[in-house]
């Protein structure tokens, strides 16, 4: 039984989740250590309290700033790097202590700076476990050149927060072609976790939405507007207004609505709406304008055929209204393509692979 150190972003609960579905699998064999900022602490650490093959620690991480319910994009920029600059050595320090103390036979990264660093200065092997990475090994050529220009500048953030690893895994939603010197690099589909992947999958008389907390408003009055029968999760509980609905964050509720709507109506990272596809569910996607990497999304599920997308700060219950009366079209393209994808296995079979591996020897997943 190997110990395994595992860290991830915590901003949003899509990070989360896919380390969740990697921790399913393995933990009835190893010793889990899941270094978890923000959402993400706040979103796992009463999943595995009482669990003893798993610990969740509480970490500082980035997470992105909101001014009137909008991102600031460039106050989430600037306090990120400081971060880095200001506050990333402590932690650092403390991974280290971690690591000389337990000694894991592997480190797991999901786009968190500290675990790495700390992996490289000890020695020890590790494995990039991202969906942002996309951003440097895929081939984004036909995107927009506004969002193509956007994934080159932030293809320079994903390569700042680390390098040197064994292997870079990429979940997505979405395939892209790989560019040349990023050929070794293992392309996988979502993240599903059992509780989905098991799922009983009907086509009920409600929509699905989950939305960030900080979104504005505005939103959820067009969202009533709409007239649509909507349980939203993500915001907090607010009783009911008209034919919405609002529900506290349950990851089995919510995995359970999530298998029983007729539709999604959602922001667009990249875990929820590979969820979505796993289940065959159309997706309205609403990503904010500032936010590229859900607008790079955004425009792959529509190049899938899979969905369609407005920007957040521009949906209107028309638009909704719009969605619900043609969403089939989606559902068919879903169903003979994407529908039962699961990428959660090839992981595990990688990790596995990589449980004893010494640094800088080679690593072929196939």
């Amino acid at each position: 039984m190997a110990t395994i150190f595992m860290s991830m972003s915590g901003e949003g609960r899509g990070h989360a989740t896919r380390i969740c579905s990697i921790t399913e699998m393995l933990k009835a064999e190893h010793q889990l250590v899941l270094f978890a900022p923000a959402d993400a602490y706040q979103f796992l650490s009463p999943m595995y309290a009482q669990d003893p093959q798993v610990r969740v620690v509480e970490i500082p991480g980035l997470v992105f700033h909101y001014v009137n319910g909008k991102l600031a994009l460039g106050t989430s920029i600037y306090r990120g790097f400081q971060y880095l600059r200001e506050g990333l050595d402590e932690v650092i320090d403390m991974m280290c202590e971690w690591i000389e103390q337990e000694q894991p036979e592997l480190i797991v990264t999901d786009f968190e700076p500290a675990l790495p660093r700390a992996a490289t200065r000890l020695g020890i092997p590790f494995i990039s476990f991202t969906h942002q990475h996309f951003l440097v090994a895929n081939d984004l050529a036909f995107l927009p050149w506004r969002l193509k220009w956007h994934a080159w500048s932030m293809s320079w953030a994903v390569r700042s927060l680390y390098s040197g690893q064994m292997l870079t895994i990429i979940s997505s939603f979405f395939h892209a072609p790989l560019r040349p010197e990023y050929q070794n690099a293992l392309q996988v589909g979502p993240m599903i976790r059992p509780e989905i992947r098991h799922a009983d999958v009907m086509r009920g008389d409600f929509y699905l939405s989950y939305l960030r907390k900080k979104t504005p408003p505005s939103v959820v009055d067009e969202l009533v507007a709409s007239g649509l029968p909507i349980r939203v999760y993500g915001i907090g509980e607010h009783g009911q207004r008209g034919n919405v609905t609002f529900h506290p964050v349950n990851p089995q509720t919510f995995s359970k609505d999530l298998a029983s709507c007729r539709a999604i109506i959602c922001a667009a990272g990249n875990q929820l709406l590979g969820e979505s596809l796993f289940l065959g569910k159309p997706i309205f996607a609403m990503p904010e304008a500032a936010h590229h990497e859900q607008q790079i999304n955004s425009q792959f599920l529509t190049r899938m055929g899979c969905g369609r997308f407005v920007t957040l700060e521009n949906v209107r219950a028309t638009h909704l209204v719009e969605f619900a009366e043609n969403h089939e079209q989606f559902r068919e393209a879903i169903s003979q393509r994407y529908q039962g994808r699961d990428g959660t296995q090839t992981v595990v079979k990688a990790i596995r692979m990589s449980l004893g591996v010494r640094r800088g020897a080679p690593l072929v997943i196939s």
